[in-house]
């Protein structure tokens, strides 16, 4: 019986030394559809906002939208670039461009 609860002994704490599981995060490409706004923009707000509250906690969301941006100016201006380099395995982009996409100044 003792071997029994020497191999439970050393399950547990490899178990407990293995870090836990990265949060999945969400993050967030757009334009002002999706992005944030501060609390004296009220009531304008982006869906990106509110993403986060139908989420467990377990769940990040990371708003990386742009209001005014075109899918051409979120690359352009490096959004882009930043936004993949933050992320890991088992993340989800979100991509929402459209509106500013008919400029033709962009």
């Amino acid at each position: 019986m003792s071997a029994v609860r020497a191999i439970a002994a050393v399950l547990l704490l490899c178990a407990c030394a293995t870090s836990a599981p990265r949060s999945v995060h969400v993050l967030i490409a757009g334009d002002s559809t999706a992005s944030a706004y501060g609390p004296e923009r009220y009531p304008r707000m982006g869906w990106g906002m509110v993403l986060a509250c139908g989420f467990p906690g377990s769940v990040a969301v990371d708003n990386r939208a742009v209001s005014g941006r075109s899918t051409k100016s979120y690359l352009d201006e490096g959004h882009w670039d930043r936004l993949l380099a933050a992320t890991q395995a088992r993340d989800v982009v979100l991509i929402q461009f459209g509106h500013n996409d008919e400029k033709t100044e962009d």
